[in-house]
């Protein structure tokens, strides 16, 4: 019974993490003229997939193409949901190149975290990484945090990639 309650808990968090992704991706696409940033999957069939996702310790709840007008690169931004001790985060990883991947020298991916979404409370909290907060500086609302990381996808002339 417990179990069911942790799940329908989770299943809610997931919904309105997803619905703020979906949201802070028109907002990020109108800031930046010329963005095509999608997911592979329409919205509403990660809802649907969202118990039989709560079923597995690690899965990629959602990930995010970015396309931008002469840049060469097709960065992107996966949502890994994980059980974290006795609970459920969303780790946000970003991926310079999602078409030629870049790799180190033992061929793993290379990759940056930017934040962690923790899914136990009430309300969703977030763990930025180093990185994001040496850019934006610091705030307790996840949705910041949110906005924060699908903006840091796009390279710019200072920051131009991991």
């Amino acid at each position: 019974m417990e179990e069911s309650k942790d799940n329908e808990h989770y299943a809610r968090q997931l919904g309105v993490f997803l619905n703020e992704v979906i949201r802070c991706m028109e907002k990020v696409k109108l800031e930046v003229p010329g963005l095509e940033l999608f997911t592979r999957r329409a919205p509403e069939q990660i809802q649907s997939m969202i118990p039989e996702l709560l079923t597995f310790p690690v899965m990629s709840f959602l990930e995010l193409h970015y396309r931008l007008s002469g840049l060469r690169a097709k960065p992107g931004i996966r949502f890994l949901l994980e059980e974290a001790g006795a609970g459920r985060q969303i780790r946000t990883i970003l991926f310079q190149d999602t078409v030629f991947w870049n790799v180190d020298n033992n061929l793993t991916k290379i990759e940056k975290e930017l934040v962690a979404f923790q899914l136990d409370g009430e309300e969703i909290q977030a763990a930025a990484s180093q990185f994001l907060l040496s850019r934006f500086g610091d705030t307790t609302e996840w949705r910041t945090w949110l906005h924060h990381a699908l903006v840091s996808a796009i390279p710019s002339d200072d920051e131009p990639g991991l």
